[in-house]
């Protein structure tokens, strides 16, 4: 329940990011720009144990295509994240409502894509409810992202 821009400037602004998602954020939307963050409130834009995705396109104010180019220490197959595609997709429903879809491409076959895949299903799905419910102003969901 909130318009496109108000959900864009949420995804796809420093500001927007930190408010709902991570403590540490720090994105440049531009087609080889950058998002990098951190759900550690210490960490610092640099830091070696940040996330960090490249920008691969966007639409401004409907859609964002990345992908991961570094990970944090200890996550699970860092080599096989960076075949996957996330894409962001915003549909303006009308009454100030809007359609966030998610799609992550690129995931092979096999168990450790499974596991995988399973990781960033959870996830994913944890963080969409966080960033509704921060559109929202009702509870996010329970608990860290994993």
């Amino acid at each position: 329940k909130a318009p496109p821009a108000k959900v864009w400037t949420a995804l796809t602004t420093t500001e927007g990011l930190q408010a709902w998602e991570m403590p540490l954020a720090d994105i440049e939307v531009k087609v080889g720009g950058h998002l990098e963050a951190n759900y550690d409130a210490k960490a610092k834009v640099g830091d070696p144990n940040n996330i960090k995705h490249e920008i691969l396109g966007y639409v401004p104010g409907r859609l964002l295509v990345f992908r991961n180019v570094q990970t944090p220490k200890g996550f699970p197959h860092p080599e096989m994240f960076q075949h996957v595609v996330i894409i962001l997709m915003l549909d303006d429903l009308g009454d100030g409502k809007t359609r966030v879809t998610e799609v992550n491409a690129g995931y092979g076959q096999g168990e450790d894509w499974d596991k995988l895949y399973g990781f960033f299903r959870a996830g994913n799905a944890w963080v969409l409810e966080k960033l509704k419910a921060h559109l929202e102003g009702g509870a996010g969901p329970p608990g860290p992202v994993h």
